[in-house]
């Protein structure tokens, strides 16, 4: 078993392993999903019968941040805004695993909804040209501490 991270799935990594004494460099293929299994051809044991050495099965798991959540070739993301930006509307910053993206908010946009970027998931395993999306589900981070203006302000809000 091999253990990479979620970034390293997107991109596609190596490893060096040692099997039965020997050190050998395992190429692991971009979209490469959490428990696949990798066939190493004539890596793996002799064969007492033959001689000919088998194949070596290679099982890859992928070490996944608490905020995503992966399906298929697409990721989902947790991404906390704040309260004003929820109720205002606003520009954020998303990180995306293949950098940063800018994300405009809707006024009035409510915890728990789904923003599509299309083509920024996963790629496809062997056709990593072909990408999945990442969908952004909004977290709305409510003030824990106010301010004694903020709180006049509210108070004043939730009187109408």
């Amino acid at each position: 078993n091999v253990t990479i991270s979620l970034k390293e799935a997107y991109e596609g990594t190596s490893r060096t392993l040692r099997v039965g004494g020997e050190k050998m460099k395992v190429k692991i293929p971009a979209g490469i999903k959490d428990g696949q299994r990798l066939k190493l051809k004539g890596k793996g044991r002799s064969t007492l019968s033959r001689g000919a050495r088998g194949d070596l099965y290679l099982t890859v798991n992928i070490n996944m941040p608490e905020e995503y959540e992966r399906k298929g070739d697409n990721i989902y993301y947790d991404h906390p805004i704040d309260l004003y930006t929820a109720v205002l509307g606003g520009e954020t910053v998303v990180n995306t695993l293949a950098g940063k993206a800018k994300l405009n908010i809707p006024a009035g946009t409510s915890s728990g909804k789904l923003f599509r970027l299309n083509g920024m998931g996963m790629p496809e395993f062997k056709n990593s040209s072909n990408k999945g999306d990442l969908l952004v589900r909004i977290q709305i981070q409510v003030p824990d501490k106010l301010s004694k203006e903020e709180e006049k302000l509210f108070k004043q809000l939730a009187k109408k």
